[in-house]
């Protein structure tokens, strides 16, 4: 039987009781802009706890596209022991990552999680209402695969108040941009003008084309509260040439955008879009 809650006490509640016994019950908790616990006509984002044996759980994540929900993740999820969880994710079927998860609960009633990679290099720490999915509360860091701090937020019941971001590098980013705005920016013309202008302004360098060099490139960059891109880096590349380029297209597209909202505040936002490059 499935379980949909709608509001935050009745979702921690079930939360702190299904997660933590390892109930029989599957769960669904939906979540509105910046992981606030949500109605499904508000919603987001509906996150799905199934038990699929007595240690084994899939958690898939699911999220609001033009009014239709579709998958995004899931997550396997084997209990090793009472401390550690090793979580796979997958994405479109195919395998994407694993992470092992070590937390303890603690005297202040939270669980005090770390993340690592498959490599033993840490991922993410800080405190949980839960074991999984996670209830973020408090001080949060994320790391890099290379070791290096990429974020510390602060969060309260699971929704980010502050963050500061760094590079891969090591060097400062853009602070206080959030990932999950109530009203997304939009660029004038939406999704389908934006992907045109990418084309009429992507040039395929020389470089690489001579050097049989291609693939998509994932750009990242922030909508400001006034509309304007800034902090444009690549989040996963294919070669220096290409990544490159594919930042000179992005920073050469000068329009104002609609910012985005969260409880009717005007935000930074990150957006994030892929750049192909296919030889002919």
């Amino acid at each position: 039987m499935k379980t949909t809650t709608k509001s935050i006490s009745v979702i921690v509640l079930s939360l702190v009781i299904t997660i933590s016994c390892y109930s029989q019950t599957d769960t669904i908790i939906y979540l509105g802009a910046n992981n606030k616990p949500s109605d499904k006509e508000h919603a987001h984002t509906f996150l799905e706890l199934t038990k699929m044996s007595e240690n084994q759980y899939n958690l898939s994540e699911f999220q609001k596209r033009d009014d239709n929900w579709k998958p995004n993740y899931t997550n396997k999820i084997n209990v090793i022991n009472d401390s550690t969880l090793r979580m796979t994710m997958y994405r479109n079927g195919e395998q994407q990552s694993v992470m092992y998860r070590k937390a303890s609960k603690k005297e202040d009633g939270f669980y005090h999680f770390k993340d690592f990679y498959k490599d033993g290099t840490l991922n993410e720490e800080g405190k949980s209402v839960n074991l999984f999915p996670l209830f973020r509360e408090g001080q949060i860091k994320r790391y890099y695969d290379n070791g290096e701090l990429a974020q510390l937020a602060f969060f309260k019941k699971n929704q980010m108040v502050s963050n500061q971001n760094w590079n891969k590098d090591g060097s400062k980013y853009l602070d206080n941009i959030f990932y999950n705005a109530e009203v997304r920016p939009e660029f004038p013309g939406g999704d389908e003008e934006l992907s045109k202008v990418i084309s009429q302004k992507m040039v395929y360098p020389e470089e690489a084309r001579q050097n049989g060099i291609y693939g998509r490139v994932y750009v990242q960059f922030v909508i400001t509260e006034d509309g304007n891109m800034d902090g444009v880096r690549v989040i996963r590349g294919v070669a220096p040439v290409l990544d490159e380029a594919a930042i000179q297209i992005i920073k050469s597209i000068n329009t104002k955008w609609k910012p985005g909202y969260i409880d009717g505040k005007k935000v930074r936002v990150a957006y994030g879009v892929p750049i192909n490059f296919v030889l002919n």
